[in-house]
């Protein structure tokens, strides 16, 4: 890569790899269960959540000048290539779910008269169109796609405080402790995982060389209390009984907004985070796909061709197949816990 990544720009593309987690598969998995102490969930969650990050900090670490590919064949010479089509298979179905949800999405709260499948296609399009372009464009994306999404968030923040009510945050500690706990591991690994995609990118290619032992974390700690902080204003507006109602309730609080009675329903405007989110983890996760495959391939000049069999398959499982929680759940569990800790331990053996 000739480009090397500005560390902004790096930080603000793993917030919205972490974030996407509210985008993908909502608070409602979790709410259920743990109820008004989801809060605590997401602490808890957060906190267990730097274990991950440690690890992928090391695997990154280990040989600057090889990216996740290259250290898998070095790691493991006979199994290299059964690791690399685990990770392609869930990379895969964690992008055509991340896919079905945001068409669905787009389907109900912005073109509720357009086909789903138009929608998927032309979404993917965009998606595949700068993926194309390499993983440094998608970088530089994100910076400029983050500076809206701070001034959509200021914005919503001013529109909806006066409607928090903090008798919804109440009362606390109500939930089985135990399921608490399991929730919070399951979250744990689920907001961390779409990092570790970010292993394809090289160390050497990052402007800072120790920037993976400081912003990593704090980017991590800093997405990590802003999504409590969105909890707690969405709890704080339409209670815990609505909340287990709506798939998307940041959408119900939109429509509530309203300046000097002038500007309202702008809920289509507020609901470009939820697009941001959708793009750039299916976008890391096509870039992901796209580099294992290609070290499957004799060829290595088979881009296009890629692309649009990607395009194809990716629409066709996305549009007619059926997805439940725990698809992704295993998914991510398998990309983001499972093989990084193999990766690990053969790193701290091959290392003594």
């Amino acid at each position: 890569m000739k480009n090397k990544y500005s560390m902004f720009s790096f930080d603000t593309l793993t917030f919205f790899l972490i974030a996407s987690l509210s985008s993908n598969i909502g608070y409602l998995t979790f709410i259920k269960d743990t109820k008004i102490d989801t809060i605590f969930l997401i602490l808890i969650g957060s906190v267990l959540g730097l274990i991950p990050i440690y690890i992928y900090n090391k695997i990154i670490s280990y040989n600057e000048d090889r990216n996740i590919i290259e250290n898998i064949e070095y790691l493991f010479p006979k199994i290299n290539l059964f690791i690399k089509i685990i990770l392609i298979i869930t990379s895969f179905l964690i992008m055509c779910i991340s896919l079905k949800e945001i068409s669905s999405f787009i389907n109900i709260y912005l073109l509720k008269n357009t086909n789903t499948l138009f929608i998927s296609s032309i979404f993917l399009l965009l998606v595949l169109y700068t993926s194309s372009k390499g993983i440094n464009t998608i970088v530089k994306a994100s910076t400029i796609c983050f500076y809206l999404f701070v001034f959509i968030n200021i914005l919503s923040i001013v529109g909806t405080i006066n409607l928090v009510d903090l008798n919804n945050l109440k009362p606390l500690f109500i939930s089985n402790k135990i399921s608490l706990l399991i929730d919070s591991v399951i979250y744990s690994f689920l907001s961390t995982s779409p990092l570790f995609m970010l292993s394809i990118i090289k160390k050497k290619d990052l402007n800072k060389k120790n920037y993976l032992k400081s912003n990593l974390y704090k980017t991590y700690i800093f997405t990590s209390i802003f999504i409590v902080i969105e909890f707690i204003f969405t709890l704080g507006i339409l209670g815990i009984t609505l909340l287990n109602i709506y798939k998307y309730p940041a959408i119900n609080i939109y429509k509530k907004i309203s300046f000097l009675n002038i500007f309202e329903r702008v809920e289509s405007f507020f609901a470009i985070k939820f697009l941001f989110y959708s793009f750039f983890l299916i976008s890391i996760s096509l870039i992901f796909v796209l580099h294992l495959s290609k070290s499957l391939l004799k060829n290595k000049k088979k881009d296009n061709l890629l692309l649009a069999s990607y395009f194809l398959l990716i629409i066709f499982i996305s549009f007619f197949c059926k997805f439940d929680f725990s698809i992704y759940l295993i998914s991510s569990y398998l990309l983001g816990i499972f093989i990084p800790i193999i990766i690990y331990i053969k790193m701290i053996i091959l290392s003594k």
